[in-house]
């Protein structure tokens, strides 16, 4: 095997790694966009940092423009244990 035939198998393995990681990237967005969303992107013009970007926008935009079907949390619960006033206090009693 010639460096020509060698470098063009790396360049093929490479390819195939690089395509088997955007198709890992697609299969985490199928629960949230449609096999249609998908379809329209060409993977073959984003890298894959790119492609996972535009994903996680097209999800977003999807998601955000749906009514909400949950229902707030209440985040104003304090927990002595992560309340620094009562944390100094307990250590200034000791």
């Amino acid at each position: 095997m010639n460096l020509k035939e060698k470098n063009f198998a790396l360049e093929e393995f490479k390819e195939n790694k690089i395509k088997e990681e955007k198709q890992k990237i697609l299969d985490e967005y199928k629960e949230v966009l449609s096999e249609e969303e998908i379809a329209d992107i060409n993977i073959e013009e984003f890298s894959i940092e790119n492609l996972s970007d535009k994903l996680a926008a097209m999800a977003y935009r999807k998601i955000a423009s749906k009514p909400a079907d949950f229902q707030f949390i209440n985040t104003n619960i304090v927990d002595s244990y992560n309340d620094i006033d009562s944390i100094v206090k307990k250590y200034k009693e000791n």
